[in-house]
């Protein structure tokens, strides 16, 4: 008897959730029936007219983006599920920069296993908590102590031909995540937490988070190692303030510490790879930018700039204007994160529609981008967008290559900086051409804007 009830409560209870969901989706249609999209079919939505590969679909979404480039948004169904796509400044704006609309998309939950609810994907206090906590961690003074760091490794990666090695196995899985969680955003199948478990995916998955959680262990556990040395010293990096934080009164547990972990060696590796990809090409592409670049950076060497060890200061590479245009143009047509989601807190007006408490709004970077009305020519290469003068007056929020607002990337101006300083070294060496134009580049729309196929460059030595 026990039984029978205990299955008849269950089924009543997985109705009436089932009632209250199908009576939000009826809600959204009929509230939302003014924004523009693409046909839907009841209860499938538009989950049926979904490329499946990155690079197919990347072209579909930004092939929506200029079929509705007049408008402030577009929407599309993922079965039940609404998503509002925003596309231009003003409409970015009103969800980026508000304090209450900072609770992720409901889909980042698909990242839970793998990042835990870190800084990308937690939300309320713990994310308030936790950004306070490693602010200091990006301060200024620590990024100007990684400049020998960054040197160093990019000496290495000049010495060891990286570019004939195979990926590391945790890279490998980084890629094949990142693709797993997009083919589940595209089917809303496998946003039931036990179908999804009974595919084949699920499987992969695993396999995935094994490698990638044992890296960071092990990173951490490397560190831990050091950590009597590490608490002596006035400035603490990323992961030794976790550790310290752990070790002096903050209830950090070693899954709060590998959370936070994982969230950055994936943030912090994945897309700044990207965008020095995506740089390179763009200046192989445009030979004439390149030798500009090339005399800013040699100018460092001629005029020994260079620290007395060797390195790269911060001085030095934030008098790399030109290049730093160049890595920020390269941003804006290959931003490396493509789109950034939201969960709408309550019923929202914005541009005079409505937007429904719940749904899932993304900010569109690749199509917010292009628009003209601020960046005229927008598929044209053109660094001279970023000098000061041009940059003065326009909307904070028609670039947003890190994010903007309140949950803006904490990472970002230790990006830029690792990214100006490997380029910066790479540059000094060689000279890159591309050997295919941006039409024969398959960008593959996943979490992280990367080369579907990679990309051909001629890399030659240079003369210094």
């Amino acid at each position: 008897m026990l039984l029978v009830a205990t299955v008849i409560l269950a089924s009543c209870f997985l109705t009436a959730k089932l009632w209250k969901r199908l009576a939000k989706y009826v809600m959204d249609l009929f509230t939302m029936r003014n924004i523009i999209g693409p046909a839907q079919l009841p209860l499938v939505g538009n989950a049926h007219q979904f490329e499946y590969g990155g690079a197919a679909f990347y072209r579909q979404i930004m092939e929506l983006g200029r079929q509705y480039q007049d408008h402030p948004m577009f929407r599309i169904w993922v079965g039940i599920y609404p998503i509002v796509v925003l596309q231009k400044a003003k409409s970015v704006e009103s969800i980026l920069s508000s304090s209450k609309h900072i609770t992720k998309a409901f889909q980042y939950d698909f990242l839970h296993t793998w990042l835990g609810t870190g800084l990308l994907t937690s939300a309320g206090e713990k994310w308030h908590s936790r950004r306070k906590m490693l602010t200091p961690a990006f301060h200024f003074s620590i990024l100007q102590d990684f400049c020998p760091v960054f040197s160093e490794q990019s000496r290495v990666l000049l010495q060891v031909h990286a570019q004939t090695e195979q990926n590391s196995e945790y890279v490998t899985s980084v890629a094949n995540m990142s693709e797993i969680v997009m083919r589940r955003l595209k089917n809303p199948l496998y946003y039931s937490e036990s179908l999804f478990a009974r595919s084949r995916l699920s499987a992969e998955q695993n396999a995935c988070l094994g490698v990638m959680h044992a890296f960071t262990t092990g990173v951490i556990a490397e560190r831990r190692a050091d950590f009597a040395a590490m608490r002596r010293r006035k400035r603490l990096t990323f992961l030794d303030l976790l550790l310290f934080e752990s070790e002096t009164g903050a209830k950090l547990t070693d899954s709060d510490i590998r959370e936070e972990v994982d969230t950055f060696m994936f943030e912090g590796h994945d897309t700044t790879a990207a965008a020095m990809t995506w740089c390179l090409f763009l200046l192989g592409r445009h030979p004439d930018v390149q030798a500009e670049v090339h005399k800013e950076i040699d100018a460092i060497w001629e005029e020994g700039r260079l620290s007395p060890e060797g390195h790269l200061t911060s001085e030095c590479l934030n008098q790399l204007s030109l290049l730093d245009r160049c890595v920020k143009e390269a941003l804006r047509i290959y931003p490396s994160v493509p789109f950034f989601g939201r969960e709408a807190a309550e019923d929202i007006e914005v541009d005079g529609y409505t937007i429904t408490a719940g749904t899932t709004v993304l900010a569109l970077a690749t199509q917010l981008h292009r628009d003209p009305e601020y960046f005229p020519e927008p598929e044209k290469f053109n660094p001279d967008r970023f000098l000061p003068e041009a940059v003065r007056g326009r909307n904070p929020y028609a670039y947003v290559p890190f994010s903007a607002g309140p949950r803006n990337c904490i990472g970002a101006k230790f990006a830029q900086l690792e990214e100006k300083a490997v380029l910066c070294w790479f540059l000094r060496h060689y000279d890159v051409t591309s050997l295919q134009t941006e039409e024969e580049v398959d960008p593959a729309g996943e979490l992280i804007l990367r080369p579907a196929h990679g990309i051909r460059l001629r890399v030659q030595r240079r003369n210094v």
